[in-house]
């Protein structure tokens, strides 16, 4: 390989055999590291044509052209060769002690860094709801649905093995305008403690999804029945003939009815309980 004007040019360095990369180290026979360590008769300062001096005339000294910043001229390298000698490969050498030590400090530090971020990850993380919680909040979910002014009440039925198998909200049967357009339709009806009110037109949760199970021919021997509030007496005796074992109240708002029906289900071999 020669140079422009004709002069035969090195491929590797002389001292170490490194290849060379730029014109400058090529015509010296020489790479910038081993040029830095000191070369006999082979400087930086001047240039390998003779009377050359690169410095004053803020040329770069390993391929002798122009330099055109501040961070080129004190350096006295262009961005090409800087990087050419960035790129070389270092000589490689032992760590000493203190500098074991402060790698060691620093991978320790790292660790105990992850380790609390781990941490503090975990304990933000909400905790993993229980079946009845997950089915009580799909029940209530589906009791948006509901078409009844007076409240709104929602119930899924599950298998024995957690499997969804229907679900209903109180509101007007099939068919039948909603009383959320018409209003609700009141019946008296007498009992022991004297007249009680009692809607005339809508359905209760549970029977809507005890008759929607009923429709498609679905069985509910053995099943589960989440409602977000506890069952009226009429909807009780539903859901003990159609084989549900297991029923699940979100809220209780009355109380002397809650022990009865307690006792009513007892006596049936059906569990009857608030969540847990």
């Amino acid at each position: 390989m020669t140079n422009y004007i004709g002069e035969q040019l090195e491929r590797n360095c002389r001292q170490c055999n490194a290849p060379l990369y730029s014109v400058y180290c090529q015509e010296q026979g020489y790479c910038l590291h081993c040029l830095d360590k000191g070369v006999p008769g082979k400087t930086y300062m001047q240039d390998s044509r003779e009377g050359s001096n690169m410095v004053n005339q803020a040329i770069c000294r390993g391929c002798a052209g122009p330099l055109t910043s501040l961070a080129s001229k004190e350096r006295q390298l262009c961005f090409r060769c800087l990087s050419t000698l960035q790129a070389e490969p270092q000589p490689e050498r032992d760590m000493t002690q203190e500098e074991w030590q402060q790698a060691a400090a620093k991978i320790v530090s790292l660790r105990d860094g992850m380790g609390q971020a781990i941490k503090e990850a975990r304990m933000q993380e909400q905790p993993r709801p229980s079946w009845d919680e997950y089915y009580l909040t799909i029940a209530t979910d589906v009791a948006a649905r509901a078409s009844c002014p007076a409240g709104h009440v929602g119930a899924v039925i599950v298998s024995a093995e957690n499997v969804i198998i229907m679900t209903g909200y109180n509101g007007s049967p099939t068919g039948i305008t909603h009383c959320t357009e018409l209003g609700c339709s009141w019946v008296s009806r007498t009992g022991s403690d004297g007249s009680e009110r009692s809607y005339a037109r809508h359905v209760h949760a549970e029977a809507n999804a005890i008759a929607r199970a009923a429709r498609v021919g679905v069985r509910l021997n053995a099943s589960t029945l989440y409602v977000t509030q506890e069952p009226c007496p009429d909807c009780l005796k539903l859901c003990l003939q159609a084989g549900i074992r297991v029923i699940v109240a979100g809220t209780v708002k009355d109380r002397n009815w809650w022990h009865e029906a307690v006792d009513i289900c007892n006596n049936a071999s059906v569990v009857l309980r608030e969540r847990q």
